[in-house]
């Protein structure tokens, strides 16, 4: 049956050998590449963190092409700022989550601009 979440959640699974495995094998992909957050866009100085774009109905079907690498930041961003929301793809979830965290740090920039005149 595998990591039934709704029995043990995020944060059990988050501790097991299972995402330890996947989150390893997902940033072996990046051994000797620069590291960019997938929603700011920009290098990554500290240590990466890995968002869940939808949580699977059992964490066993969960895959690297469910997660994106963001800075710690980014990752705090996306859970103050967006509901949570499954997406159908990882190129929906990234246009998202992109479109609505430049949205906003615009509106911050145009706002603190209008203010220094």
């Amino acid at each position: 049956m595998g990591w039934d979440w709704k029995r043990r959640g995020h944060s059990d699974y988050i501790k097991s050998p299972m995402w330890k495995n996947l989150r390893r094998s997902f940033y072996r992909n990046y051994i000797g590449k620069k590291m960019i957050c997938q929603v700011s866009l920009s290098k990554i100085i500290s240590a990466p963190e890995l968002h869940h774009i939808r949580y699977p109905m059992e964490w066993a079907d969960d895959s690297i092409d469910n997660i994106i690498m963001v800075s710690r930041d980014s990752h705090q961003w996306i859970h103050d700022n967006l509901l949570k929301r499954d997406y159908d793809t990882k190129e929906q979830a990234l246009n998202h989550i992109q479109f609505e965290y430049f949205k906003q740090n615009d509106a911050r920039a145009e706002l603190s601009r209008v203010k220094s005149k």
